[in-house]
């Protein structure tokens, strides 16, 4: 079974590519395809991440997943960076201990490597004890299309890594791209 989704969501990561290269479409098709490929997966709106973030929510764990270079440029205040491709058994030695009675909101650029990790690391955060997994729908990008503070490490930043030239394409703030961190 878990090959047989890892095969639905590359043709589906395919199928968007290819659209890529003459319209890349937008961040609700693009969930669309998500949920056709991982339909098990649960997902959190923005709004509702908002609300968890500003209530200060004690018991939440927001995870980033992709690569630093791109986390450095900017990201959701408190997110913790994780390799994408993290196995399980790393997930358990990692993060094992701090994932225990914690709702767990992992997110990316559009939702693909999220969706992903979410779902390949979903049983080993259920049995170090999370309550529950969540893809942020719409990514980073719509997090900060919708005008949502990011920050870096030197503190809040308007800007937002593109990923690429084509994925950038989904950011509605263009002048806003950026493939480094701001400094003060």
């Amino acid at each position: 079974m878990i090959k047989s989704k890892g095969i639905i969501a590359l043709i589906a990561l395919s199928l968007t590519a290819c659209n890529t290269a003459e319209n890349i479409g937008s961040l609700n098709t693009i969930h669309s395809d998500i949920q056709q490929a991982f339909p098990a997966m649960s997902h959190i709106s923005a709004e509702e991440l908002e609300s968890l973030l500003t209530a200060d929510t004690p018991n939440l764990l927001v995870l980033d997943t992709r690569p630093e270079a791109e986390y450095n440029v900017s990201h959701i205040k408190g997110a913790i960076q994780v390799n994408p491709d993290m196995t399980p058994q790393s997930f358990k030695s990692r993060f094992g201990n701090i994932a225990a009675d914690k709702t767990v909101v992992i997110y990316c650029s559009v939702g693909w490597r999220s969706t992903a990790a979410a779902d390949r690391l979903t049983e080993a955060i259920i049995a170090a004890g999370g309550k529950t997994v969540s893809n942020l729908e719409g990514g980073l990008f719509g997090w900060h299309n919708d005008g949502r503070r990011v920050v870096n490490d030197f503190g809040p930043t308007p800007l937002i890594h593109p990923y690429n030239d084509k994925w950038g394409a989904l950011v509605s703030r263009e002048q806003m791209l950026s493939y480094t961190p701001a400094q003060p």
